[in-house]
């Protein structure tokens, strides 16, 4: 019985020491289900023979654009940090002659994984928006001027 305990006990302090590592990628991950969720469902403009209001459609213009621009914004914001610390991570290996898998450049790797997965929701997201309707992944990909924020 105290073995479980032990094995249950371990699990969690591992777990609780590793959600430095992890916990970027889960608030990535639900914060590009939750956007692209939201997105797919944005409005059409064009509606079946139902008339819109200026109103709705100014609103619903200007909710696109603000979304955008946040999207916009953060995604130049986050790319900008990437290069940031990759430019650090060469500089701890290159100039400070860092061990590769030493304590720094782990930490510095992991850091900038997190910003490129980041990076990548918040690029996908705006390039989304400026569509106006969900694409796929690998369509997003499949040009390279896609990648930084517009």
């Amino acid at each position: 019985m105290k073995t479980k305990q032990g094995l249950k006990r371990l699990g969690r302090v591992s777990l609780w020491l590793a959600y430095p590592l992890y916990g970027p990628f889960t608030k990535g991950m639900s914060l590009l289900r939750t956007g692209s969720h939201l997105v797919r469902n944005l409005p059409e403009l064009t509606t079946d023979g139902a008339t819109e209001t200026v109103e709705a459609l100014t609103a619903d213009i200007q909710a696109r654009t603000r979304a955008q621009v946040r999207t916009r914004n953060y995604g130049v914001f986050c790319g900008v940090l990437l290069m940031l610390m990759s430019m650090m991570w060469l500089y701890d290996v290159f100039w400070e002659k860092q061990f590769i898998f030493g304590p720094v450049c782990i930490e510095t790797a992991a850091v900038i994984i997190m910003l490129s997965g980041q990076f990548l929701a918040l690029s996908f997201s705006n390039w989304t928006i400026r569509r106006g309707w969900s694409g796929s992944f690998s369509e997003f990909m499949s040009n390279g001027k896609n990648l930084w924020p517009r």
